[in-house]
């Protein structure tokens, strides 16, 4: 009874992931999280039924229980706050399978979110296990959600620059980028600060989220050559001169 009794549990299992995989109304997240429960549950009532077969009354067997349980609560405390922990990641939501994640301690792509851990693939291609409770307990910024992500540039250049013409040449190469997006803002170029010996300008720009390295890295290639083309110089920090004037002045 308990031998088959768990083979049709795991195949119970099986089966409700891949309905769940199928329905448009169930993403995989809460799919794999409810076919743990059932797998469980069921597993529970074998283990029942297969000492009450035995011949343990169902008073011992409940009272047996019971106790194992605040043993075991007792003991594994930080065990059942991975599981609350699981039940509020399924729950509300704050990740799902298949996004891109980051925590203080961890970043990668959510593969699975179990009873007690979450499974995530690291940008290096490694399989990370993650406590529930370290990933709910922790700030999570959430990389895969949103289908754009905006992105500021701040660059320095010299006093003696047009800022007027300047600007212009970089809202209209921005503007001419095909990865760049208009929404849901347009891009903007602004004289953000005055430095010691530079004028902070910065670049914000909205880019699709799934190529936002390689945008990111083509957007600023074209903002370089953008400028050294128009003769524009970005200025570099002055202290080791200073020091050598210095040293020649002694």
């Amino acid at each position: 009874m308990l031998v088959i009794g768990i083979w049709i549990a795991r195949r119970i299992r099986a089966a409700v992931r891949k309905v769940t995989a199928k329905s448009s109304k169930i993403d995989n997240t809460l799919g794999n999280a409810l076919s743990n429960i059932i797998y469980y549950l069921l597993v529970g009532t074998i283990i029942y039924a297969a000492l009450a077969e035995l011949g343990v009354k169902v008073p011992g067997i409940l009272a047996a229980f019971g106790a194992i349980g605040l043993a075991v609560g007792l003991a594994l405390k930080d065990t059942l706050r991975n599981i609350a922990a699981g039940f509020l990641l399924v729950a509300l939501r704050p990740i799902k399978i298949g996004e891109f994640i980051q925590t203080p301690n961890v970043d990668g792509t959510v593969k699975d979110v179990g009873l007690f851990a979450t499974v995530m693939k690291s940008s290096d291609g490694l399989t990370i296990f993650v406590p529930n409770a370290q990933i709910w307990d922790n700030r999570i910024q959430n990389l895969g959600r949103n289908k754009e992500r905006r992105l500021s540039v701040n660059i320095g250049v010299g006093y003696d620059t047009d800022l007027e013409v300047t600007q212009a040449l970089l809202s209209a190469m921005i503007n001419s980028r095909p990865e760049v997006l208009h929404a849901p803002a347009e891009p903007i170029v602004l004289v953000s600060g005055f430095g010691d010996s530079v004028i902070d300008l910065c670049i914000k720009v909205w880019l699709a989220a799934d190529d936002w390295l390689v945008d990111c890295s083509n957007l600023r290639i074209a903002i370089k050559k953008t400028l050294d083309e128009a003769g524009v110089e970005i200025p570099h920090p002055q202290i080791g001169n200073k020091c050598g004037l210095f040293r020649e002045f002694f």
